[in-house]
């Protein structure tokens, strides 16, 4: 009946194939920008991502990471994403990119199926067998356990981090200090 069962996002259909296109060429864009000022692409990579981003734009930030590591998705007939792949290095042309994400508490929350989907896929691209220089993922893993890790957030059940408590108390005396509170509260792994 009308009224009844009401959603806001599926969920499977993120990212939607718009949001790819979108975070790919904005990936895309990024890394020959680097590549343009630096001589030579970036081998680490921190974003920080929203839960706004999923019900606003489809999935863009997402397909922004995805496009950096070289993955995309492979969505069914009724744009449902059914898996991800790796882009061949041939079509990528560049290397693929280690991406970290610090993640919001609230997307930690509302949409643990994406970060899901993040791990997933940085454990594709880990476990390709590329040389170092093609796949940094691989080159900052190599030889190193439990070292896959690229999902990073407050402490579950947390929603601020401790950089707002030291502003408000005054317990800082320069940026390294804010950087350890920083630091202290965006510890924990998720995957």
């Amino acid at each position: 009946p009308a009224g009844r069962n009401l959603y806001g996002v599926q969920i499977g259909k993120i990212p939607t194939s718009t949001a790819y296109e979108r975070g790919a060429q904005a990936a895309e864009e990024m890394a020959q920008r680097f590549l343009e000022e630096e001589g030579h692409y970036p081998e680490q990579i921190m974003l920080n991502m929203v839960s706004l981003d999923i019900p606003r734009t489809g999935g863009e930030q997402l397909s922004l990471f995805l496009r950096l590591i070289g993955l995309r998705p492979v969505w069914d007939q009724y744009g449902t994403v059914e898996r991800m792949e790796c882009i061949p290095l041939e079509e990528l042309k560049r290397p693929r990119l280690d991406v970290s994400i610090h993640i919001s508490s609230v997307l930690r929350d509302a949409w643990p199926d994406i970060i899901a989907k993040m791990d997933e896929a940085v454990l594709l691209a880990a476990a390709q067998d590329e040389r170092p220089e093609d796949n940094f993922i691989v080159k900052n893993t190599l030889g190193k356990t439990d070292s896959v890790a690229r999902i990073f957030g407050a402490a579950p059940g947390t929603y601020s981090n401790s950089i707002g408590l030291a502003l408000k108390s005054s317990a800082w005396k320069n940026d390294k200090d804010l950087g350890r509170y920083f630091v202290d509260s965006s510890s924990y792994v998720y995957g």
